[in-house]
Order: structure tokens, then C-alpha cells, then sequence
């Protein structure tokens, strides 16, 4: 399965048997692929790769899952007010600073 993430990155995630070896578990390769004008990649080269356990990719496929639900529940403006109440207790705590200091 390949996931385009933009223009220039792609998530390769497949099994292959001939990525088995003797001794190891891990035989499921999870590939970063760059492509588009080497300025904008974020890694040395076009292509990353590693291979995972079974048990490893079903631990990453939950980690995604749940990163997924908790996206989809949480309202898209609740960053903005987050944002907002960081800045106000921001400069609160800047108001309380220049009052205790005598400013």
C-alpha cells in the first residue's frame, strides 16, 4: 500500500518474502519515498526504509488508529481556541510580571 502525504512524500508500507532472513522476525518493510525538487525533502535521500515485526506493524496500525479516532472527535476550531487561551494566559502572566515588578 502506498500513501501519498503530499507532492513530494509518500508512505510505502508491504509485505515481501523475500525481505525474510534467517534469525530475523521483522519482514515488513515501512518505506518514507521523496520525490519533486530535492529542497524540499526531508530526509538525505529518496528513499527510507526499515523492516518491522508483525507485532510491531499491528502496535503502529493501533498507534494510527487511535491518533485517527481522536483527530475525527476533537472539533477542527479547538486548536484555535487553545491557541487563543494560551496567548491570553501568555500575557496574563506577562500583565502579573510587569504589576509585581513595578512596571
Amino acid at each position: 500500500m502506498i500513501i501519498r502525504v503530499d507532492d513530494t512524500l509518500a508512505i510505502q508500507v508491504h509485505f515481501d518474502i523475500l525481505d525474510r532472513e534467517d534469525g530475523y522476525d521483522d519482514d515488513i518493510r515501512f518505506a518514507l519515498i521523496q520525490s519533486g525538487p530535492r529542497e524540499m525533502w526531508l530526509f538525505p535521500s529518496d528513499e527510507i526504509s526499515f523492516l518491522l515485526t508483525p507485532g510491531q506493524a499491528e502496535q503502529l496500525a493501533a498507534a494510527l488508529r487511535s491518533a485517527a479516532k481522536e483527530s475525527r472527535k476533537t472539533p477542527r476550531s479547538w486548536w484555535q481556541d487553545a491557541l487563543a487561551a494560551r496567548v491570553v494566559s501568555t500575557n496574563d502572566h506577562a500583565d502579573r510580571k510587569r504589576v509585581t515588578n513595578g512596571g
